[in-house]
């Protein structure tokens, strides 16, 4: 009789155990559950926003042969060639970005724009490389500093050269800049004063 209790007793305390375990694994789950779908909300605010802030930087068309004419003429030191040079350069504006394109007329990537600028337009290069990196070893000329910088000159960003663009003046770059906006004109910073995709520039060259 006392075993039979005893069995009853071991019994009851077995399953007072198994509901406490099974409340505290579905508290754990409720938490890690909550927190999850926090978590998720918040990576979806910050792409909003991140994709935000890139469309707020892309210059209209509209405004691009204004912004252009003020630039030509706020640079009194400028040569005839590097006006000219943004002038080719806008004539694609709202063309497509195709990743390894070739074609400007229907898409081209960021190395790709650059390349077509300076050997097709005014600047007559002669160059052949299609990749960021191929360009940056093979472009030659002189680097200048962030706050001298000039249009026409190429500035490069990444630390591992993920994307090139020509400079156009008035803190703006043209070039290929994704599939959503092709290409385009962008303001080169952002008011916290990182560049507009927050790619670190690694260098700007000026051939010209």
């Amino acid at each position: 009789m006392k075993w039979i209790k005893t069995r009853n007793w071991i019994k009851k305390r077995i399953v007072v155990i198994l509901v406490m375990e099974l409340i505290l694994l579905t508290v754990f789950c409720y938490a890690i559950g909550t927190e999850t779908t926090a978590y998720n909300r918040k990576i979806a605010f910050d792409a909003k926003k991140v994709a935000f802030t890139m469309k707020d930087a892309v210059v209209p068309v509209k405004d691009t042969v204004k912004e252009t004419k003020a630039v030509i003429e706020a640079q009194e030191d400028q040569s005839l060639t590097e006006g000219e040079t943004i002038v080719f350069a806008d004539r694609y504006l709202g063309n497509p970005y195709v990743l390894g394109g070739r074609d400007i007329e229907t898409g081209v990537d960021c190395a790709g724009f650059v390349n077509y600028v300076f050997t097709h337009g005014p600047a007559g290069k002669h160059w052949k490389s299609m990749n960021v990196g191929g360009l940056y070893h093979e472009i030659g000329g002189k680097s200048v500093s962030v706050d001298k910088m000039k249009p026409g000159d190429i500035i490069f960003f990444g630390s591992g050269l993920s994307h090139v663009a020509i400079y156009a003046g008035n803190g703006q770059i043209v070039h290929a800049m994704d599939e959503a906006n092709g290409i385009c004109r962008t303001k080169l910073f952002r008011s916290n004063g990182s560049t507009y995709s927050g790619k670190k520039i690694v260098d700007v060259r000026r051939v010209l």
